[in-house]
Order: structure tokens, then sequence, then C-alpha cells
């Protein structure tokens, strides 16, 4: 288990953190690398009748082609940081397949959130861009849902969270692309509508506009191909680098649990058992 350690600067006013997966990502043992029969057997072999794989593919967002388990890592890090807060989400550029499988209210809003963090292939070099607002988009599904207007490209959703079920849900809706984000806004009080407006007007928003001392801005970015890896930034007018340190401190412990207990994996049941208890994601 690679060490887990937020960088923190400050930047517009705002207290920056932020945690850069490698090529290798955070775990060194997975069962993708490690346990390439029992994942044969338990998991791509139970695919058809839509079980054991599915219900890691749908509830949590695993994906052994990009994540692989890495990514109860970021759920586990992000809920512990955000779950005692009024929590609303977008879903970069994803919204309206979201839509078509979820019943959730929504407001349409005209802006999301932009980073991407890239490797130059040519040089190895790299990348991290902080783009900030840019004007939303939302791609097209086929056939098209009743609860999203394809025509409403330049749009997106902006959802609220109210428990993990959700959340998780929201994060295995990332999968299957280059890349994919999202954006979480979490507030120590109900501040919606406040946030639906600045979404939703003319002029590009401002996170200093929007977040009051205790809130967070997280952009969570997932790179499932070649030359894109995750990222995870948090933005805020609070000092988290206590509540951070002890999070990490524990996911770190968790990892290294994790990876000397999956040798001893041989069933469905225990492997989602240990990812349960280990990285507390009771649904």
């Amino acid at each position: 288990m690679k060490n887990l350690q937020f960088i923190s600067k400050t930047k517009d006013g705002l207290k920056e953190y932020h945690l850069a997966a490698t090529e290798e990502k955070w775990l060194e043992k997975t069962i993708w690398k490690n346990k390439k029969d029992f994942y044969q057997t338990l998991l791509i072999n139970s695919y058809a009748d839509k079980t054991q794989y599915q219900h890691l593919l749908l509830n949590f967002g695993y994906n052994n082609n990009s994540y692989e388990e890495n990514i109860f890592i970021y759920e586990s890090l992000i809920w512990d940081l955000i779950k005692d807060k009024k929590i609303y989400v977008i879903i970069n550029f994803r919204a309206a397949t979201f839509l078509n499988d979820n019943e959730l209210k929504y407001d349409k809003v005209d802006w999301e959130y932009q980073i991407l963090h890239q490797i130059n292939l040519d040089n190895n070099k790299t990348l991290f861009f902080d783009n900030g607002f840019v004007e939303a988009e939302t791609g097209p599904i086929k056939p098209p849902t009743p609860r999203w207007n394809n025509k409403d490209e330049d749009k997106t959703a902006l959802l609220e969270i109210r428990d993990l079920k959700t959340f998780l849900r929201v994060i295995a809706s990332l999968i299957m692309d280059d890349f994919s984000s999202i954006n979480l806004f979490c507030f120590s009080e109900n501040q919606k509508e406040k946030l639906v407006s600045i979404l939703q007007d003319e002029e590009e928003p401002e996170l200093n506009e929007i977040l009051d001392e205790g809130d967070l801005f997280i952009n969570l970015f997932l790179g499932a191909d070649e030359g894109y890896k995750d990222y995870i930034l948090i933005k805020t007018k609070s000092d988290l680098s206590e509540k951070l340190n002890q999070i990490t401190n524990k996911l770190n412990q968790a990892g290294k649990f994790y990876e000397e207990e999956l040798d001893d994996i041989d069933s469905f049941e225990k492997f989602m058992s240990l990812i349960q208890n280990i990285f507390r994601l009771e649904v």
C-alpha cells in the first residue's frame, strides 16, 4: 500500500488539498493482480447471472480495468469527510445516463467544475489542470430517457445525496469513459437555493461565493484509459489538515491490512465482508 498524503496550498483565499495517483495507484495487491483464479471463478463467471460482479459494478463502481479496489479507498475517504453535511453533486457529462437509472429529483444548472490529470505519453510528464467552472455539457443518451431532454446538452443536473447508498451509486455511474469526474458541494447548513442560483447565473461562478466556513468543494477525477490518472481536489475556507491526516492514516493502515488478508479470500462473501469492514462501506 502506497502512502496516502494530501499536498496542501492556499490560492485565491481558499485552502486546497491535492491527492494525485501515480500509474500504479495505491494498492500494490489487488484481486486482479494477485488473485486471478479467484477473479475468474467468482466474478467473471458470475457476470452472466448478474449477481456478484454486477453488484460490485453497479453499487460500488468497481472496475478491474482501471481503478480496481482503489475505488473503495476514494469512496471511504470522501464519505468520511462529507457524511455529516448537506451534499449536492454534479456528474460531469454523464448526468442523463445516471438519471435514466435513478429517480432522484434534480435541478438543471449551467456550470460545472473541471479538472484534468494526465501523463504526456511522449515525455512521461504529469500534467494537472484546474480549469475552474466551465459551461456545462451533458452527453446524449440512446434511446432517449424521459428524465432528460437530449437537447439540453449545454446543461447538467445538480442532485442531492442523502445517504451512502446514493453516493456509491453516483460513483458507479462514472465507469466506462476515458476519464470521468464529479463535483461535490458539501455544506454545514442547507445552501441549495443559493447554490442553484449561482450555477444558473450567466456569470461564471466563484467558489469563494459558494463556500462558507466549514463547507467543502470536492472534485473526484477518475482516469480509466492510458494517460489519465486519478485525482482528488478539495477546496475550503477551513483548515482540514488534521482531519485529512486522521482519515489518511486510518486508510493507510486499512490498505495494508487489506493486502495482508487478500491471500485468504476464497469466496465472494469473504471479499465483500473484507471490503465493507475495512473501508466502512456498509450499505
